[in-house]
């Protein structure tokens, strides 16, 4: 399994990877690091801890609204199915009565 360092508010952490997820881990200890730049420039150099903390329950938020929002598409594209159904059984039942006229 891969090791690599990462590099989160100017500290190293060796993390472990499934094969062929190092672009991966990078991008996303990036983006973790970025956001807590942000935290620090917003609030100063708190405890280390907190700032993970805090970080984590932003990507937590995150996360929610989207598994939010493809609940919402889900549920829109039931929607869209079930409105397809009724319009081809309509559009056989005018088939049907064109056919008997």
């Amino acid at each position: 399994m891969p090791e690599l360092d990462v590099l989160v508010n100017g500290r190293n952490y060796r993390v472990a990877c499934g094969p062929g997820e190092e672009d991966r881990l990078l991008r996303l200890a990036a983006d973790l690091d970025r956001r807590v730049q942000g935290l620090v420039r917003s609030f100063g150099q708190a405890g280390e801890g907190q700032l993970l903390l805090v970080a984590a329950l932003l990507l937590a938020d995150e996360l929610d609204e989207a598994k939010g929002a493809v609940k919402q598409i889900a549920g829109l594209d039931e929607r869209a199915s079930e409105s397809l159904n009724q319009l081809a059984d309509r559009i056989e039942q005018l088939a049907e009565s064109l056919e008997h006229a």
